[in-house]
């Protein structure tokens, strides 16, 4: 190198790479989950270099874009699993439960409108009765179509329904009513979850919902229901539980069984309970106070509800991972360090 400026490289020389470029590189990469940069960061930093442009000294706007972008994907993916296979797992299981899920609320929606349509004195009152009917009653049209087999025209059915969801909340919020505003927004993350999981299960060029495992799940849910309301549920409630809160529930506890002992499907529980968590807190509050109503609800309870989602999803990920990790460990021992014989 000489005092005017770097030397010039030959034909067959490689061309000079400033270290800030690597050092900014670098430092795009630390975005990425840890057991990605671990895996491809070498990869990634030699690709990054090879496209640099002659004397480039920093990342584009278009370079950094593209990475931070790519990084939110991968964290996105993480909560699904750690492997192509896991998160393939995963979203055929969310696949399943959540249209069930969702199934609940839209079906009571649609029915109770319908009831109520037959005394006129409320006709003209139902979205106040229910602010998300409009949305409800998409969605119920959603799944009918998804579980006919119309895969495109159910997953823009949810898109539109999880717009009118997310406008319904918006006015909601703006018209000051908090208290029924946390009671309905835990359901937008599971619609736009659904949503996310029909979009995957069609760029792997799979049917948006596994009808078999769908009609089985929604045995459960109406075998569930029936036995709630001919039970202890049958005369209403008892305390704050009716027979809908019984029967997801029931639904939740059975579904979290089933899914920690299949090895695969049990990546989707960080996100199924971070969506249950949301219900759960958005209806009952923070602390499951029984006199919450009386008291109202502020606005940075909404911000607990988000960190308690976020707690709850990391932390079963974290759970998920250690007995994935345990499992692999059990079956490196018993096939003496071969694990493509397990």
């Amino acid at each position: 190198m000489s005092a005017a400026g770097p030397a010039q490289a030959g034909p067959d020389e490689p061309l000079p790479v400033a270290p800030v470029l690597v050092r900014d590189y670098r430092r795009l990469l630390r975005c990425f989950p840890f057991a990605y940069r671990r895996e491809h960061e070498a990869e990634m930093l030699g690709d990054l270099l090879d496209g640099a442009r002659p004397g480039q000294s920093r990342p584009s706007s278009a370079e950094r874009r593209d990475l931070v972008g790519a990084a939110a994907r991968e964290w996105l993916n993480l909560l699904l699993g750690a492997t192509p296979a896991f998160r393939r797992d995963a979203v055929a299981a969310l696949a399943v439960v959540l249209p069930v899920l969702l199934a609940v609320p839209a079906t009571k929606s649609v029915a109770q409108a319908a009831w109520m349509t037959t005394y006129p004195e409320v006709r003209g009152h139902l979205l106040a009765i229910d602010p998300l009917l409009v949305s409800w009653g998409v969605w119920f049209v959603a799944l009918v179509v998804l579980l006919c087999g119309a895969d495109l025209t159910g997953r823009l059915l949810g898109i539109v329904a999880t717009l009118l969801t997310g406008i319904s909340l918006g006015l909601l919020a703006w018209q000051g009513d908090l208290l029924v505003l946390s009671y309905a927004v835990g359901w937008l993350p599971a619609q736009v979850l659904l949503v996310v999981v029909l979009g995957e299960r069609a760029r792997a060029g799979d049917v948006a919902v596994p009808r078999r495992g769908l009609v089985g799940l929604g045995a459960l849910a109406a075998a569930a229901w029936g036995i709630l309301l001919v039970g202890p549920f049958q005369h209403g409630s008892i305390g704050r539980w009716h027979p809908g809160t019984g029967v997801l529930v029931v639904l939740g506890v059975v579904v979290v069984l089933a899914l920690l002992v299949h090895a695969g499907a049990r990546h989707a529980l960080p996100l199924l309970l971070g969506v249950g968590a949301g219900l759960w807190v958005g209806r009952y509050g923070a602390f499951g106070s029984r006199e919450r109503p009386f008291y109202g609800v502020e606005p940075q309870e909404f911000a607990v509800l988000a960190l308690v989602v976020v707690a709850v999803t990391l932390a079963a990920r974290w759970v998920v991972d250690r007995i994935g990790d345990q499992a692999a460990e059990r079956r490196k021992r018993s096939t003496g360090g071969d694990l493509t014989t397990a």
